[in-house]
């Protein structure tokens, strides 16, 4: 297999780890807003609902603490993984398949 055929076959694999961004956003979003929630009710001193399996609101938020982090790095890799695209991208450009 040519290198050019490598590359472009990279290029295929970081533009389907670019395709999930907007579902990363939308999960850190969803992410954040539960976090806020959850500091609410513990500032009501509202019970943990009963769909709830977490033993106190510490151990919960430190769950979706951690699922946030999560998907910011999963989102700091996709930017990095444009940057690869458009650097494989000038290289198959500069060179071509003979």
């Amino acid at each position: 297999m040519s290198v050019q055929k490598t590359v472009a076959k990279e290029i295929e694999k970081l533009e389907k780890s670019i395709d999930r961004e907007e579902s990363l956003y939308n999960q850190l979003e969803n992410y954040k807003a539960l976090l806020e929630h959850i500091g609410e009710m513990e500032e009501q001193s509202k019970p943990l609902p009963e769909d709830v399996t977490f033993k106190d609101y510490k151990e919960w938020k430190e769950y979706v603490e951690k699922k946030i982090k999560a998907r910011t790095t999963s989102l700091g890799t996709v930017d990095k993984n444009k940057d690869l695209v458009v650097a494989l991208n000038s290289y198959l450009e500069a060179n071509p398949e003979e």
